[in-house]
């Protein structure tokens, strides 16, 4: 509870000192004032363990936007996509 506290003090004090300083626009405080949105979209699992779970391949996908992607084999062999004829 203190640590969203301090957080909605500097937002407030930071609204305070943007509506203050005579710009043409005005902020004003939300209900994510307290950091709670920056909680929300952070990732539920530590970026590193994250990143270990992301499965990555050795092949190299490649085309032009509008054609059929192809996928590169380690062979060097072409495959054809399943909307192409043989």
């Amino acid at each position: 509870m203190a640590h969203r506290f301090n957080s909605f003090k500097e937002t407030v004090l930071r609204v305070d000192r943007n509506n203050k300083a005579g710009l043409p626009y005005r902020i004003e405080i939300n209900k994510f004032a307290d950091g709670k949105l920056v909680e929300l979209c952070r990732p539920k699992v530590p970026i590193r363990e994250f990143v270990k779970r992301m499965h990555y391949s050795d092949s190299v996908i490649f085309g032009r936007a509008g054609d059929i992607l192809f996928k590169k084999d380690p062979e060097g062999h072409q495959l054809k996509s399943p909307n192409q004829s043989a």
